[in-house]
């Protein structure tokens, strides 16, 4: 679950695929690392021995233990856009954790430091109070691992006590925080856990106001949930047009065209606009319709072509850059 009311998700970074139409596909980092994972006690502090897996695409990877806590991957990782799974699993003192960082994290971070709850016969107000501290120093990993352990073993659902609130907002905040600082793959969980405070709130107010939350604060952080969940639509079409897959890379840039009139403000707030889409995706079909026979001899895919000038011209305002590519599809065509 995740962090914080207030964080705002980052903007995405605008790259300006109209420019030079047609030329070649973008280099590709194909560099490979070996990932190191190191594992603590999220209470002490303590390095731990843990059996450490890890998914990457199709691909696994299993970890040996280099000194006490920490791990080194038997193979490499080749960057290539996918999530990455971590499976946490200890003994039976501790709680199993399952990690997914976003794509974009994965290809440039290959040292990690991950924490492990232990299962208590009791959670205190003094115990919550600890994570809530961590959380706002940054120590977000840690407050997830202790937070999560205790919203488990607790087996807490509706809200109807002081502590319940503070614990379920708690740990709704650190994976927000995780999610958009951290780029682990918990947006909608703590999405979902923000929807059911929203709802709980009407019903027990005064707790809540005891805990400073209020319900407009809640709706922002949904709202800041959405607008990561485009950003990082966005990010893996961006990562697909760099890679040089520009027809998947169109495909995704229409699946988000066609959520867009759905979900305007989380659109607005990743300051993307239909237009911009539009364009992305007319320009990845564009580059994807240009192709090299085996001859060397430059041919172009018409119905790809096709489908380029169909989002060209969906657009609704008129540039100089967008009338040269349209003519020079047409006559290429």
């Amino acid at each position: 679950m995740w962090n914080t009311v207030v964080h705002r998700c980052g903007h995405v970074r605008r790259f300006l695929l109209l420019a030079s139409l047609f030329c070649g596909c973008v280099a590709v980092d194909l560099c490979q690392a070996q990932l190191s994972v190191v594992l603590k006690d999220a209470q002490s502090g303590d390095l731990l021995d843990v059996k450490v897996v890890a998914e990457y695409g199709s691909d696994k990877l299993e970890f040996l233990l280099k000194q006490q806590g920490t791990y080194a991957s038997t193979g490499v990782l080749k960057a290539s856009g996918n999530n990455l799974r971590f499976e946490l699993l200890p003994n039976i003192s501790y709680a199993t954790r399952k990690i997914e960082l976003h794509g974009s994290v994965a290809q440039r971070k290959k040292n990690y430091q991950f924490y492990l709850g232990k299962k208590l016969q009791t959670y205190t107000f003094g115990y919550l109070e600890r994570y809530r501290a961590a959380l706002a120093q940054g120590d977000i990993d840690r407050s997830i691992a202790a937070l999560e352990v205790a919203y488990v073993e607790s087996g807490l659902g509706k809200c109807k006590t002081q502590f319940d609130v503070k614990l379920k907002f708690n740990f709704a905040r650190s994976l927000a925080n995780a999610c958009q600082i951290l780029g682990y793959n918990s947006c909608e969980v703590a999405r979902s856990l923000y929807v059911e405070l929203k709802e709980e709130i009407s019903e027990i107010p005064r707790i809540f106001r005891a805990e400073g939350i209020s319900k407009e604060s809640l709706e922002q952080t949904i709202r800041d949930m959405d607008a990561t969940k485009v950003n990082r639509q966005y990010t893996v079409f961006r990562n697909r047009f760099e890679q040089g897959d520009y027809e998947n890379a169109a495909g995704l840039g229409e699946g988000m065209l066609e959520q867009f009139d759905g979900n305007v403000v989380a659109f607005s707030a990743a300051r993307l606009t239909k237009d911009r889409l539009r364009e992305d995706v007319g320009t990845a079909y564009a580059r994807a319709s240009s192709l090299t026979d085996k001859g060397g001899t430059k041919v172009i895919d018409t119905a790809l072509a096709k489908k380029a000038l169909e989002h060209f011209r969906d657009i609704s305002r008129e540039s100089e850059v967008l009338s040269r590519n349209i003519s020079d599809l047409k006559q290429r065509m």
